[in-house]
């Protein structure tokens, strides 16, 4: 069975690292690293990915800028959105968002991803 495909933003590579490896057992994993390149492949490659993991806080664009670009082109993919800002996160929060705050626990992590991805919630 094939693995279902995350995109994954992130500015800080270590994090980055971190996550890859809580997730590679389970997804096939895409990485980006600014606000733009995420808007690009949820623009463009919107109905590859299950769901999208995002920083909040990054270069060029921050993360919940560049979904909401993204959204108002007709993406749809699921976003869960982390921070290790709590102020970052409480400035969105409403019933169509998703959030983990950094440092993020793997079990939370695969628990809320399968949620969204799965459960659609």
């Amino acid at each position: 069975m094939e693995k279902p495909r995350i995109l994954l933003a992130d500015d800080n590579p270590e994090m980055r690292g971190i996550l890859l490896e809580m997730l590679t057992e389970f997804y096939d994993v895409s990485v980006v690293c600014t606000g733009k390149e995420l808007y690009t492949l949820m623009s463009e490659r919107r109905d590859l990915y299950s769901a999208v993991i995002c920083d909040v806080i990054m270069p060029h664009w921050n993360g919940d800028e560049a979904v909401k670009m993204a959204q108002a082109f007709g993406s749809s993919v699921p976003v869960l959105f982390i921070s290790g800002d709590e102020q970052s996160i409480a400035s969105m929060k409403d019933d169509s968002c998703h959030f983990l705050y950094k440092p993020i626990r793997r079990k939370a992590l695969l628990e809320k991803l399968h949620e969204i991805i799965y459960t659609g919630r």
